[in-house]
């Protein structure tokens, strides 16, 4: 019985944690999506440096985020696609060193900076751009402000031990 109680926790853990990406992307669809964004939802991708489970909400959350996206079905299948990659940088890289781990996540979304280009026909020096776009976003929201924010909550031992498990 403890088994499958654990079990049903870690699933809800995970929907919620797929929820807040996903609700976070919505609530915030003005800055989400387009040439130059800051998804605020990303940072919570460093949580799969901790914990690689959370690698599944976090495709998820953004695939069905990227659902409401101006760009439709590229968007769903690239933008999940560059989400993975950083999930899967993020847990290769994990206990190691969360600065240079989550370096992956705007790497991972250049995917991202060339579907938009592809998708506007911008010409090449827009398209550079719109991509460096999406770099420096991405590197904003994870690596600057979320490293310091995972590195203050890390802190905390109920949000080591109710969200990482640790």
């Amino acid at each position: 019985m403890q088994e499958r109680k654990k079990y049903i926790y870690s699933i809800m853990k995970l929907s919620i944690i797929s929820g807040l990406y996903v609700t976070l992307t919505y609530a915030l669809n003005f800055i989400s999506f387009g040439e130059i964004q800051f998804r605020v939802a990303e940072v919570l991708m460093l949580l799969c440096f901790f914990n690689k489970k959370y690698s599944i909400a976090l495709i998820l959350g953004c695939f069905i985020a990227n659902i409401f996206s101006p760009y439709g079905l590229p968007d769903i299948i690239f933008g999940t696609i560059a989400t993975a990659v950083a999930c899967f940088g993020l847990v290769l890289f994990r206990g190691k060193h969360l600065f240079l781990a989550s370096l992956s996540v705007p790497l991972g979304n250049i995917i991202v900076g060339i579907e938009i280009a592809l998708i506007n026909s911008l010409p090449l020096e827009a398209a550079i751009l719109s991509t460096l776009s999406i770099l420096f976003s991405e590197f904003v929201v994870v690596c600057l402000i979320g490293v310091p924010l995972f590195k203050w909550l890390m802190k905390n031992d109920t949000f080591k031990s109710l969200i990482l498990d640790i």
